[in-house]
């Protein structure tokens, strides 16, 4: 099943340009990327996946830095334990 909280912030993600800077890299086969519009600054991804995410202290939100630095399943971890959904790992 989809969860459709996630859904809608993607859709409102590709929507706002302009508004916020999406944080997006790409790393061989998959997109990283922090919506800040829904992050909440919990720093959750910055304790699981130290390196490829980092904190910015003046928007107090978290921002993708060094992906490749994580394996894989970091990445995924910290998707996951975003509070707000702002995390996105998908395949390129």
């Amino acid at each position: 099943m989809v969860d459709k909280k996630r859904l809608a912030a993607r859709s409102a993600l590709s929507a706002s340009e302009g508004d916020h800077e999406n944080e997006t890299t790409s790393i061989d086969r998959l997109l990283v990327s922090v919506d800040p519009s829904i992050c909440i600054g919990a720093r959750n991804c910055v304790r699981v996946a130290s390196g490829a995410f980092g904190f910015d202290d003046y928007q107090q939100i978290a921002k993708v830095t060094n992906p490749s630095s994580v394996a894989e399943e970091r990445l995924r971890l910290a998707e996951r334990s975003c509070p707000t959904g702002a995390i996105f790992v998908e395949n390129a």
